[in-house]
């Protein structure tokens, strides 16, 4: 089932190609922080999967990712961005679900570093 939920004003990207009507009511899985970000609590076993072309393994858990477009060819594991940006996240565990963030601005996705069983994701205000 997919679900569509809107913030703030947003517009047209083109990123989703089907009509997805907007769903009213409370966010499922995720809290909303006083500065509008994303709070996901992550289980012990939880994996989280996704972000495309971003540097480190398969489970994104335990590091911080940052998704905003640039063409840097020397990247190392302290890297924060690459080519393209692709905020599609699934976690597979005690809940399992998956997440897309229509954004085209900077967000930043804390997968349990900051805190080890949070899941912070942020888009940049203007």
């Amino acid at each position: 089932m997919i679900k569509k939920y809107v913030f703030g004003c947003p517009f047209p990207t083109d990123a989703v190609t089907m009509d997805i009507e907007k769903t009213e009511g409370k966010l499922p899985y995720f809290e909303i922080d006083k500065k509008g970000g994303f709070n996901f609590t992550l289980a012990d076993e939880d994996i989280v999967y996704g972000l495309g072309e971003q540097i480190r393994g398969i489970n994104k858990r335990g590091w911080q990712y940052v998704s905003w477009n640039y063409d840097n060819p020397n990247h190392q594991e302290d890297t924060h961005s690459l080519y393209s940006s692709h905020n599609f996240i699934m976690i597979c565990g005690k809940e399992m679900f998956g997440a897309f963030f229509d954004y085209a601005g900077k967000m930043t996705f804390d997968i349990g570093y900051t805190k080890s069983n949070i899941m912070h994701i942020n888009a940049a205000k203007k």
